[in-house]
């Protein structure tokens, strides 16, 4: 329980400095990395776009089973493993 409450405390540290880090690059403070240069230089709107609209699709994909499931009335095998149904 102790590993784990640190292992957290650390996480949302680490987080915390990437986000800072981030302000620092968007108020020019500090160069941006150069993996984000090199992005920029070959990536476009549409291409986020793209993605975006592939992640969401799958998001959706992944939803709708449990969905059906659901209304079928055998959403207890996945919600509820243990259950006696």
């Amino acid at each position: 329980m102790m590993y784990f409450s640190a292992g957290v405390i650390i996480g949302s540290q680490l987080i915390q400095l990437q986000y800072w880090k981030w302000i620092a690059v968007i108020a020019e403070i500090v160069p941006e990395p150069l993996w984000v240069f090199r992005a920029k230089q070959h990536t476009s709107i549409e291409f986020g776009l793209i993605i975006g609209a592939l992640l969401l699709t799958g998001l959706v994909w992944s939803i709708s089973p449990v969905k059906y499931w659901q209304a079928e009335g055998s959403a207890h095998l996945i919600l509820n493993p243990q259950c006696d149904r």
